[in-house]
């Protein structure tokens, strides 16, 4: 029996596991044994009791490392001790230590780079999955991920040479060699799966034509949408945080009398809060079914969530948390799809919703180049062809 070994190291919530998820019960129905290495072990056991899950090694003092606006990849390697050789050779050891242990046929990563780091250019095939902003381009430095932004010019290539550094001196100590950008080293794996649309793709300039194979997501779980019978303008689809911008939201949408179908955690609110046109539900519902009825979305930008909402053809409000959202939410928004406010701003918020409730004709037009790909390429077609690439390792 072929083994497949998943890993996901980083990124908030669980859009990493359930891109992954689809593509382990997949191989696992054509006779792989699968299993799962990830950090929040609690949490992905929960969401996924079906899968065998191990744990992940973490960097020590990971926690104590934070950085607000990452301005690359490269810094967020760092927040994860990757210019520390010491730190980092001990965290590569371990992922080999795992290795040998489990003794995978296909290493499959997602948002996974020190563990790219320990496998890629090893003995064992690494198929790495991802969106743009997880699986950069081989370029170097590695892109700047705020433009809009000042920063001193040489500030990305300091940070490359010092990461890259630590990064070849760590991989030396286990015997893999290590290319001369860390562009280089993300594309040292066997395959890469980039699981996005160009359109939602941050560095889609810096890739060659057909490089995406499309999103795919499990929009199938969950229990069944109930809509408001009654309300005024269109639908909403509403995945929500408990963020600052949550609740003065909601009042808006409620009292505007806006037919909305809200999933969000018990800390938002009591049951009382629903009114005969804001339906709230603590339990995930199901996303697939409900976009069929839908007209608008709001979400926080997770990569997952919003691909479903545009492929359905559904504009979407976006409310990032943290900078993988907030790319795929200026994408969105340049694309004219849909508007974006950060998830602490609530006069934002409620001047970006309004434009969509007022012209959401418009936005719904912009979401035509999402539908088709998702027509041709996406979903089923996309988790086939992901799958498709273990395989051919395997």
């Amino acid at each position: 029996m072929k083994r497949v070994l998943a890993i996901w190291e980083l990124g908030g919530g669980l859009g990493h596991v359930r891109r992954l998820a689809p593509m382990l019960e997949a191989l696992a129905q054509q006779g792989c044994e699968v299993q799962l290495a990830a950090r929040d072990l609690m949490t992905v056991a929960q969401e996924f009791p079906q899968l065998t899950i191990l744990p992940a090694p973490v960097p020590a003092n990971q926690a104590q490392r934070q950085v607000a606006r990452p301005r690359s990849l490269t810094e967020i390697l760092q927040v994860q001790g990757a210019d520390n050789p010491v730190a980092l050779s001990a965290v590569l050891k371990a992922w080999q230590g795992l290795f040998s242990a489990v003794k995978p046929d296909v290493i499959l990563l997602d948002y996974a780079p020190l563990a790219l780091f320990a496998a890629a250019g090893g003995p064992v095939p690494v198929v790495h999955v991802g969106t743009g902003f997880t699986l950069p381009p081989d370029t170097s430095p590695l892109p700047d991920i705020r433009t809009a932004e000042d920063g001193y010019p040489d500030r990305l290539r300091l940070m490359e040479t010092q990461v890259l550094a630590s990064v070849r001196e760590a991989r030396t100590q286990i015997q893999l060699d290590t290319p001369d950008t860390l562009g280089g080293l993300f594309a040292l794996v066997d395959r890469q799966v980039l699981a996005t649309w160009p359109e939602l793709d941050p560095f889609s300039h810096l890739r060659g034509p057909n490089s995406w194979t499309g999103p795919w997501s499990s929009v199938g779980s969950g229990c069944a949408p109930i809509w408001p019978d009654v309300g005024e303008g269109p639908r909403i689809a509403a995945y929500l945080k408990d963020m600052p911008v949550t609740r003065p939201l909601l009042a808006f949408l409620a009292d505007r009398k806006v037919p909305t179908l809200c999933h969000a955690p018990p800390s938002v609110g009591p049951p009382e809060i629903e009114t005969e046109t804001l339906r709230m539900t603590q339990t995930p519902f199901q996303m697939g079914t409900a976009l069929a009825h839908a007209q608008l979305g709001i979400c926080h930008g997770g990569h997952g969530t919003t691909a479903a909402y545009l492929g359905a053809g559904v504009p979407a409000l976006l409310l990032p948390m943290h900078v993988e959202q907030l790319l795929t939410a200026e994408q969105v928004a340049a694309s004219g799809a849909g508007h974006w406010a950060r998830a602490d701003d609530v006069n934002g918020t409620l001047e970006a919703l309004e434009k969509l409730l007022d012209d959401t004709e418009s936005f719904s037009s912009a979401t035509a180049p999402f539908q088709a790909r998702h027509a041709t390429q996406g979903g089923d077609r996309a988790l086939a062809r992901s799958v498709a690439a273990v395989e051919s390792l395997l």
